[in-house]
């Protein structure tokens, strides 16, 4: 089973070095972001986890600044949907899951949030 891990800038921390100008595409009005790409080994698609920066990072969410994407650069709907529910029964989805939270956790300036279910 898998579950969406949650998570909040860490205040104080620099923004990243390699940060992208304009996610304005992300969420309106940041002012950066940074992006990697991923390839799902069970379906050999790629997905792509964007993050982006405000000017104001105090009020910084991963709901509202984090977007996932698919192979055609589509929001991937399913992330979303079950955002704060165990999933158990699709191995992409997992998979998914899995990845954005190691990836998120590999981050130094974000720290996990302790969400109770």
């Amino acid at each position: 089973m898998s579950r969406i891990k949650r998570y909040q800038f860490a205040q104080g921390s620099p923004l990243p070095k390699n940060m992208h100008l304009d996610g304005g595409w992300i969420k309106g009005g940041a002012m950066g972001y940074i992006g990697k790409t991923f390839v799902n080994k069970l379906t050999d698609s790629e997905f792509s986890i964007c993050i982006a920066f405000d000017r104001d990072m105090t009020e910084w969410n991963d709901f509202d600044n984090v977007l996932i994407t698919d192979s055609w650069s589509s929001q991937y709907t399913p992330f979303y949907e079950f955002w704060d529910e165990e999933v158990d029964n699709d191995a992409a989805l997992q998979y998914v899951i899995e990845t954005y939270n190691d990836y998120m956790d590999s981050l130094p300036f974000l720290e996990p949030l302790e969400v109770t279910f």
